[in-house]
């Protein structure tokens, strides 16, 4: 398990024209959340005439638009047209815009070979207050990649005007429930959980495996290039058997998988280490759930040794602490403890005082100040945070539903989960701040059920 190291393979050419930003015009992350910048997005520049390249400008236009305003920081403006069309790519009548209310311009221009089917982007941004030109990014590809240049300018940009990269290059791997044929015989079902895998906007979700038994607690390796997850899948060997053993598989299609762990019992739960050099995770092998680390030897360390059960460790971003959930409070009456990622329990705990009598799923944010969690409440279970900091607990999201897995964007500013209500379940994202959510999982077909979100980094 040497850690595994390597950044994801990203075949198209990235060539900045320019790219720098001002200090003084960076947006205020806090004061966004009440009020949006106003942006202006034209159609995009065609550099030649060909159907196919009138419909991918227009296709691409509208994920552009979409990955700005769910950004949450940008409205886009529209009734532009005719102001975009009097100018060229590096002309802006930097009055104009700003008596339409527009705060920042984006010009993009386009060209598609669709001979060699290579596609090239220049996209270009100005700041309307201060009459400037910001800086621009010049890309190109294979048009497969398109929808993905255009995630990555979209990023660039929330990157040079607040220091954060947006999340629209982003993906969320979760579980996908079903009942499924059996192969052998007709007349029997099963049930199966796969993991899939969607992009930030909810869309190319994709299947990632076809194990076609329960799988479990899928986790992201640090680098993006693995996903961790336990499968009851048959194992071959000397004895066949369906124990929940730990594997991982390559995050970009699936095909490559590695063995983890196959001790006896409940090999579930893995957490990646910062470093990518440990996994916590919780194992049964004697007897009773505890946690683990397991090192890039393949060496196990224990870190809890009560008699009731300890499960679902998450690493503080320095990969100091581990925050985890136990029942030693109560059997059934889960809550959430921080420990030493190097002294377990034996370096003592803190308790999370909710106030609640179940609390579980806990996952710590990516600047460390924060843990969110699932916890019981009147309106069933909720998404709480605790800061650290502060010491105090807010609730995120609200009933009638059951909202339960919660996982952080890279940038600490989005919460993924499940949220259930009768017997549908699906994968929401709210962002801290806000009071409303938007479902990112494909629409459930035949009694089809998602859970367990996780966030991978962002693409390097």
């Amino acid at each position: 398990m040497k850690q595994w190291f390597s950044g994801l393979f990203i075949c198209w050419i990235l060539i900045p024209t320019i790219a720098w930003s001002q200090a003084n015009v960076q947006i205020d992350l806090q004061r966004t959340v009440r009020s949006k910048m106003s942006v202006a997005i034209p159609d995009f520049v065609m550099l030649s005439e060909s159907p196919e390249l009138t419909s991918l400008a227009d296709k691409e236009l509208k994920v552009f638009e979409n990955d700005l305003e769910l950004s949450g920081l940008f409205a886009t403006q529209g009734d532009i047209d005719l102001l975009a069309k009097a100018e060229d790519m590096g002309e802006v009548d930097y009055p104009a815009w700003r008596q339409k209310g527009i705060r920042w311009l984006v010009k993009t221009q386009i060209d598609l070979d669709v001979e060699k089917n290579i596609v090239s982007y220049v996209f270009r941004l100005f700041d309307i207050d201060h009459e400037s030109f910001l800086f621009g990014k010049q890309y190109k590809s294979h048009v497969s990649f398109s929808r993905r240049i255009i995630h990555r300018f979209a990023d660039e940009m929330v990157f040079q005007l607040t220091g954060k990269r947006g999340m629209a290059d982003s993906r969320i791997v979760f579980l996908k429930k079903w009942i499924k044929q059996d192969r052998s015989s007709p007349n029997k079902k099963h049930v199966v959980k796969e993991l899939f895998a969607v992009d930030f906007d909810g869309n190319r979700a994709k299947q990632l495996t076809w194990d076609d038994t329960i799988n479990l607690s899928p986790d992201w390796s640090p680098d993006g290039k693995w996903i961790s997850y336990t499968t009851f899948q048959l194992v071959e060997g000397k004895s066949k058997s369906k124990n929940p053993n730990l594997v991982m598989i390559d995050s970009t299609d699936g095909k490559v998988k590695k063995s983890l762990q196959r001790l006896p019992g409940l090999n579930a739960t893995a957490a990646w280490a910062p470093d990518g050099k440990q996994i916590a995770l919780t194992l049964s092998k004697d007897q009773n759930s505890e946690v683990y680390i397991l090192d890039d030897e393949f060496k196990l360390k224990r870190l809890t040794w009560h008699f009731n059960i300890d499960t679902s460790p998450s690493w503080s971003p320095d990969g100091k602490k581990i925050v985890f959930t136990s029942d030693r409070a109560g059997v059934a009456r889960p809550q959430i403890y921080i420990m030493d990622a190097k002294k377990g329990e034996k370096g003592g705990l803190k308790k999370i005082a909710s106030g609640s009598n179940y609390n579980d799923d806990p996952a710590w944010s990516p600047d460390g100040e924060r843990i969110a969690f699932s916890s019981r409440t009147d309106n069933g279970l909720q998404i709480k945070i605790y800061n650290l900091v502060e010491n105090k607990i807010e609730q995120l999201t609200t009933g009638p539903y059951e909202n339960q897995d919660p996982t952080w964007s890279p940038d600490g500013r989005f919460i993924a989960f499940t949220r259930s209500s009768k017997n549908k379940s699906d994968i929401y994202i709210q962002r801290l701040g806000d009071k409303t959510a938007r479902r990112v999982s494909p629409p459930a077909t035949a009694g089809a059920q998602y859970s367990a979100p996780s966030w991978s980094p962002l693409p390097k």
